[in-house]
């Protein structure tokens, strides 16, 4: 349930552990990137997007989450169970 926030915490205290340890080479970075939930945590190293602001987005995500595989395990990836039982 927490997981998604947790991740995205976890990996902000990694971004500021970066920063502390590689001051010159944070300050000489001309870009970010980040996969899937990552892509937040690269937001807010840019000051794009607050932290505040990137937890909410993950909290939703979270939410949307657990929405779809309420409806079915195999919604989150694009098919529905009669894809795998020939239904």
């Amino acid at each position: 349930m927490y997981a998604q926030p947790a991740l995205f915490v976890s990996s902000m205290a990694a971004v500021e552990l970066f920063k502390q340890t590689e001051a010159k080479t944070v300050s000489t970075a001309s870009c970010t990137a980040g996969l899937s939930l990552g892509e937040y945590t690269a937001l807010v190293f840019a000051g794009v997007m607050s932290f505040k602001d990137a937890l909410k987005v993950s909290q939703a995500l979270l939410h949307s989450l657990s929405l779809s595989l309420a409806r079915s395990p195999l919604s989150s990836i694009g098919s529905g169970p009669k894809a795998f039982t020939g239904g």
